[in-house]
């Protein structure tokens, strides 16, 4: 498996570079607390040759791993808390995570390894899609919460945005599962802490009969937030298509949704980024693929029928990446990139936008300052 590097940037409004940090395998999380910041990362022990076990063997320290940072600037993150043993071959790892309450609510995924027998495999885990809900950021304890085990997420050796999950206003919380390999979209509800009946929502069917294995798997993938009053919204890359969609909930189980095409068809399109206003209203970083433009869609009700969009940025390469948060006054801050000298290099170059108005002065020229 690839090595891969994790840089955080501290914007106040000024960036300022953090703490950098590995994880050993594909599927790391981060996300911001109010004393710093805690990520997850997936690591692959082996036995030690002459340990009289084979090199190979089911390890009981592998799995997925909970790192806390007190600050954004320092992250002596050490060995780690274990939230989920794993001893199979780690092949198709995703996570996600988002503060709930005093704690947190881990969203993992690892492809089923069905070479291991589930005797030999620590705690009986042989895969799949679970969560597991923490007391505290430490997650010294958590409590792990089965999830439907027919839902699939991601596609093997490839990372994207496939996993996410948000906390309810109320209490709960709601995940987005993305299969890039057929291109299918599901929501699981939760409606407290506990996920005693999780409600499943299939949003997207399968897009393909046969497993697509083309390059373009990690440009699909969903976002998911919830508005004030505890119903999600979705945002999606349409596998076909290439068009971005985003799912209106009219319930907090999202059984009841409209799903709307936002954009036209653009194959090298990544998952718009998605937060909500403080009226309730989606708002979206995506790609003009016709103008090459970055722009902000912000939608004027909840199903998206009218959107005002602001270009905010041209791009000349293939873009990456896009994130979008709002503060408390609707002011959009923005993370983007596009992949230098595409298609075969993966390096993304990566740029912080922040809008001096709300949502970016929507029909009026946005005043944007960049990092």
């Amino acid at each position: 498996m690839a090595r891969r590097g994790v840089y955080v940037e501290e914007c106040d409004p000024e960036c300022t570079p953090g703490a950098e940090f590995e994880t050993d395998e594909f599927g790391g999380a981060v996300t911001a607390t109010d004393s710093g910041f805690v990520h997850t990362g997936w690591q692959e022990f082996r036995y030690d040759h002459g340990s009289g076990k084979s090199h190979y063997a089911p390890h009981p320290d592998s799995g997925l791993y909970l790192w806390e940072c007190q600050s954004a600037q320092e992250c002596d993150d050490g060995d780690g808390t274990q939230v989920r043993s794993f001893g199979g071959l780690l092949y198709g790892t995703y996570s996600a995570l988002t503060p709930l309450g005093k704690g947190l609510v881990i969203v993992s995924y690892v492809r089923p390894d069905d070479e291991k027998d589930v005797k030999e495999v620590s705690g009986g885990d042989t895969g799949g899609l679970r969560a597991d809900v923490c007391k505290d950021l430490a997650c010294t304890d958590p409590q792990t919460v089965p999830l439907p085990n027919d839902i699939t997420v991601g596609s093997t050796k490839l990372d994207g945005p496939f996993l996410d999950v948000a906390a309810a206003p109320g209490g709960g919380f709601a995940i987005a599962a993305y299969d890039a390999n057929f291109g299918s979209l599901n929501v699981i509800a939760c409606a407290d802490s506990e996920c005693a009946e999780p409600k499943v929502t299939p949003v997207v069917g399968d897009q393909f009969r046969r497993e697509y294995q083309e390059r373009l798997r990690s440009r699909f993938g969903a976002r998911i937030e919830y508005r004030p009053d505890g119903t999600p919204v979705l945002a999606y890359r349409d596998a076909k298509s290439g068009g971005a969609h985003v799912v209106n909930c009219h319930d907090s189980a999202c059984t009841d949704f409209t799903d709307r095409a936002i954009t036209g068809p653009g194959w090298a399109r990544p998952v718009p980024g998605l937060a909500v206003d403080s009226h309730g209203n989606p708002q979206l970083v995506t790609f003009d693929m016709v103008n090459e433009r970055l722009v902000l869609m912000s939608c004027l009700d909840g199903d998206c029928a009218d959107a005002i969009t602001t270009p905010l940025r041209g791009f000349t390469e293939v873009p990456a990446v896009s994130a979008l948060g709002l503060d408390s006054e609707d002011r959009p801050h923005i993370v983007w990139g596009q992949i230098e000298d595409a298609p075969l290099a993966t390096r993304t170059s990566a740029e912080y936008l922040r809008c001096a108005e709300a949502l970016c002065g929507a029909q009026s020229d946005p005043i944007v300052d960049s990092e």
